[in-house]
């Protein structure tokens, strides 16, 4: 189930739902992947919980989350969670040059994603990579950028999370940089 809503309805799961009776074309496991299901709304969320508490024979659902405490815990109980490890900086970074993004943002972006692929595509997008100029310029001449920051933030909750992320990364820099001199 993909989509770029910023929540995922009860919509999406009925399609689910109405193929219950069927199964796989060639016998084996029937799977679904559930992209970031801790944007599903509450309806949503009990609908796929009726699913998980009795799946049909043969099906699987994996369910993808960035923070598990963001989905209902009756949810969360009748999973079994998988953490995954953040990849290597040189796999992100090679995965990256892939694209067609600058070597410059390429390295910036790798060190700051914090092993998430996910992350440092979004933070290598153009709008991404503006605010962060946007939040550079504010830490210097915080007058100049304020209202250009905040239009950022105020169109969408998304910008909103990833530009307080990318201030807690710039000050976390700038805490081990007062603490450790030198460290670039």
């Amino acid at each position: 189930v993909e989509g770029d809503e910023k929540t995922l309805g009860v919509d999406r799961f009925r399609e689910i739902i109405e193929k219950q009776g069927y199964s796989s074309f060639v016998g084996g496991a029937r799977i679904y992947l559930i992209t970031d299901a801790d944007r599903m709304t509450l309806s949503a969320a009990n609908s796929v919980l009726k699913l998980l508490e009795e799946p049909p024979e043969g099906w699987v659902f994996l369910l993808t989350v960035s923070d598990p405490t963001l989905l209902p815990s009756t949810v969360v109980s009748r999973c079994q969670m998988l953490r995954l490890k953040p990849l290597d900086e040189s796999v992100i970074e090679a995965l990256l040059k892939r694209e067609d993004l600058p070597s410059d943002r390429i390295a910036t972006v790798t060190k700051i994603a914090e092993g998430s692929l996910t992350r440092a595509r979004e933070l290598a997008g153009d709008e991404a990579w503006a605010a962060r100029g946007n939040i550079l310029q504010f830490i210097g001449k915080p007058a100049t950028a304020y209202h250009p920051l905040i239009d950022y933030a105020a169109a969408d909750p998304a910008r909103f999370r990833l530009l307080l992320d990318q201030f807690e990364l710039l000050l976390a820099d700038l805490i081990r940089s007062a603490h450790m001199p030198g460290t670039p």
